[in-house]
């Protein structure tokens, strides 16, 4: 798959995501920043806190790398720094905090197993936000987790 398509299927999904939080939001009475792309925002004041707010950073810059830089590794994790973490894990469903980091200029294009953990990633947040009442979930050590059912 071209890095392009790779990066719009991952901002395809992130926006998904983000319109998900907005309905939920709207639909709880709750208010969201105006302007906030950020979805990290929208999923504590859906779900409280949680840790996937690194993750999403990750993913958002393997996005725009995919999409604007020929799939090459562009946007450092921190000025001055000489490499980038990606969005996905070294290994897919083991949701580990362990991402794949590259040199800034290499190839970043995720494998068919790191975008299937990608999407697993995606399909936990949106559960998590459409499920998730403000405070009465405990925060696990690797991210939210889903409510009871």
């Amino acid at each position: 798959m071209p890095s392009r398509v790779t990066g719009n299927t991952l901002a395809e999904l992130d926006r998904l995501l983000h319109v998900l939080i907005r309905q939920v939001a709207l639909d709880r009475g709750i208010r969201l920043p105006a302007r906030s792309r950020n979805n990290s925002v929208g999923i504590a004041a859906l779900c409280g806190e949680h840790r996937d707010q690194g993750r999403l950073r990750a993913l958002l810059r393997s996005t725009v790398c995919l999409r604007r830089h020929d799939g090459r590794a562009h946007h450092a994790d921190r000025r001055g720094r000489g490499s980038m973490t990606a969005g996905w894990s070294n290994e897919a469903g083991s949701n580990t905090r362990q991402r794949y980091a590259y040199d800034l200029g290499e190839d970043i294009t995720p494998s068919v197993e790191q975008m299937d953990d990608v999407c697993a990633f995606y399909d936990r947040l949106a559960r998590a936000v459409v499920g998730g009442r403000r405070g009465t979930h405990p925060v696990p050590q690797h991210g939210l987790v889903l409510p009871a059912a």
